[in-house]
């Protein structure tokens, strides 16, 4: 499957959830409005109060609540024109706002172009062509269903919503081919650094490296490590060794594919390095586990730095798995007189077992 299908295949797992929920909030705060404007009403006129509360209380929301009800109904159905559907529940809720609210309050009819706004998260032409003609239909329906509206509303001002409702299609369009156009970009330079990776490391230049992260690999920690402890044993410097796993892994890559969860260690592999000096010897020590050896670094200094790496990893965006929180969880200790490279390691390790079992997303020092 080509990259960017997995790209678009990964982005559109939870659009429709978030859409759906975006939904939920724009009734609400319909609902809320309605009812923040009911002290505003002159009471003394009753067919302005009755009107308010029959059709803006009463009908409005009550249309609203059927149609979000049939809004979840359509969502936990498995079908390939699920999208279309939910496009057209947004129709339905902009075309309920629009026909029954008062048409003096004004601007009401920019909730005619939330389809075609919403149908951008889709990035697929046909999708935001059928929000913008199904949402020009139902505009011009309401013109003709709606007298009152025909006599209290200039023709030029009809004309202006029109307009609006193409060339915001006409927008989305674009916007959907520059992002389609960045994604092909980002394609393309994906495969060819992939290609001068392998030129690389088909000339030797990067056989200590890992070709994912850039990162030191496990056969180059091994070493350093060894080498490390050896010049160390008459020094006496502080030495430690963390061990970071990446929390649900295995999730990500059942749920988004390898690809997303290349990308997620990737990312990790540049924030990791991003922080790495000559005394922060970083590398990718398998699978989703990086490993870091802090040497002239003392306990204190080491907590620093592993605060900063979880501050950076929580600005890091995964847009490619639709904005998934990732965390690290971190297991540290520090090099005791005596103790083989085996014995370090293995410590280390326990701590990152207990701060996996112990909630995950944390440090936890083995002392």
């Amino acid at each position: 499957m080509e990259i960017r299908a997995d790209i678009l295949k990964v982005e559109m797992v939870d659009w429709n959830n978030k859409i759906l929920r975006s939904y939920w909030v724009i009734c609400i705060l319909i609902a809320l409005i309605g009812l923040a404007g009911w002290p505003n009403i002159p009471f003394e006129s009753h067919a302005s109060f009755e009107s308010h509360v029959k059709i803006t209380l009463i009908l409005q929301n009550s249309i609203l609540l059927g149609i979000m009800i049939l809004a979840e109904i359509i969502f936990r159905i498995k079908s390939r024109f699920q999208d279309y559907l939910i496009i057209a529940i947004g129709v339905g809720i902009a075309s309920t706002i629009f026909s029954l609210t008062a048409k003096d309050v004004y601007g009401n009819q920019v909730v005619m172009i939330i389809p075609v706004v919403i149908s951008i998260l889709f990035f697929n032409y046909r999708k935001v062509l059928f929000a913008g003609c199904l949402m020009l239909f139902m505009y011009l329906a309401l013109i003709i269903v709606l007298p009152s509206y025909q006599q209290s509303i200039p023709y030029q001002q009809m004309a202006l919503v029109i307009g609006s409702i193409l060339m915001c299609s006409f927008l989305a369009c674009g916007i959907v081919r520059h992002g389609l156009d960045i994604m092909k970009t980002e394609e393309r330079l994906i495969l060819e650094e992939e290609r001068l990776i392998r030129q690389k490391l088909s000339m030797g230049q990067l056989v200590r490296k890992d070709a994912l992260t850039g990162l030191n690999n496990h056969r180059t920690f091994q070493d350093q490590l060894r080498h490390t402890l050896e010049n160390n044993n008459s020094r006496m410097l502080p030495i430690h060794l963390a061990i970071m796993d990446i929390d649900n892994f295995k999730g990500v890559n059942d749920r988004y594919g390898h690809w997303a969860g290349d990308i997620v260690l990737r990312r990790m592999g540049l924030l990791i390095d991003g922080h790495a000096n000559e005394d922060v010897f970083a590398a990718r020590y398998g699978g989703e586990e990086f490993a870091v050896i802090f040497t002239r670094m003392e306990s204190a200094i080491v907590r620093e730095w592993i605060e900063m790496l979880y501050e950076g990893l929580a600005q890091t965006s995964f847009q490619e798995v639709s904005d998934l929180h990732i965390t690290i969880s971190v297991g540290c200790h520090r090099w005791q007189n005596g103790e083989s490279k085996e014995e370090l390691f293995e410590r280390a390790d326990q701590a990152l077992y207990a701060a996996k079992h112990g909630g995950k997303n944390q440090v936890v020092w083995k002392e």
